[in-house]
């Protein structure tokens, strides 16, 4: 399946170093929604650009131009290939949820310490990630996949954002924002 992540970018860089649009750095994760660096690097993605584009900047009311400049760190809306027998928790299925004994609110709630305890027991169920829809908006899907560069995850391409991208103005269509020219 395709899928999207907006990521620091480095051309330069090789598999398992920072700007390779694979690389994850655990160092630096402990604070996201199923986050656990101690078991796996968790690569974030979403399954439209849009959706992407929304995770990373929807806590944003106004987008502005120099959102999308390169600095610190060149930013780019990469696309990615996940393998289609990658087992995921679909947390948007009844059945998924039953199983882990999970509600709707268990799964959308803002709070990374319970999350990130529901994320240990599906990587310890033996899942290779988890699907759920966006908080942004519901019609948008995300995906993490443990430890994404062991799993098949390959890169496809990567753009520049802007706030005349395709995938900014739909994100923020989609989850009403305002772009600023």
């Amino acid at each position: 399946m395709r899928a999207f992540r907006i990521f620091p970018f480095d051309g330069g860089a090789a598999a398992g170093e920072p700007g390779h649009p694979l690389f994850v750095a655990r160092s630096l994760q402990g604070s996201g929604r199923w986050d656990n660096p101690d078991r796996y690097a968790a690569g974030y993605f979403s399954l439209s650009a849009r959706g992407a584009v929304s995770e990373i900047y929807g806590g944003m009311a106004v987008w502005r131009p120099a959102l999308f400049d390169d600095l610190p760190s060149p930013r780019r809306l990469g696309e990615f290939e996940v393998p289609d027998d990658l087992e995921l928790a679909d947390f948007d299925d009844p059945a998924m949820l039953s199983r882990f004994q999970l509600r709707v609110a268990d799964v959308g709630i803002r709070d990374p310490r319970r999350t990130q305890q529901i994320a240990a027991r599906v990587h310890d169920a033996g899942f290779a990630g988890i699907r759920w829809p966006s908080l942004y908006h519901p019609g948008l899907t995300n995906l993490v996949v443990f430890d994404p560069a062991e799993r098949g995850v390959t890169f496809l391409s990567a753009e520049r954002l802007s706030t005349e991208h395709p995938a900014v103005v739909a994100a923020a269509e989609r989850i009403v924002r305002h772009i600023a020219r």
